[in-house]
C-alpha cells in the first residue's frame, strides 16, 4: 500500500482473489470489516513483472 495523495490509496495485490477481497473490505459498511481505506487497486505479480518508476 503506498499513499499518493493525501486521503488517496494505491494497492498493489498479487492475483484477481486479492483484488476482490481487499475491493470488499474496502467498501464494507460494518466497523468490524471496515480496516481498509478505499483507494485504487491494480493486480501485480512480481514473478511475472517489474515496478517501473514513474516520473515526477
Amino acid at each position: 500500500m503506498r499513499s499518493m495523495k493525501l486521503g488517496q490509496y494505491h494497492y498493489y495485490v498479487e492475483g484477481e482473489n486479492e483484488r476482490v477481497l481487499v475491493e470488499i473490505l474496502s467498501k464494507c459498511k460494518d466497523e468490524k470489516f471496515n480496516v481498509i481505506r478505499p483507494g485504487k487497486i491494480d493486480v501485480f505479480n512480481v514473478v511475472e513483472r517489474e515496478i517501473k518508476k514513474r516520473s515526477s
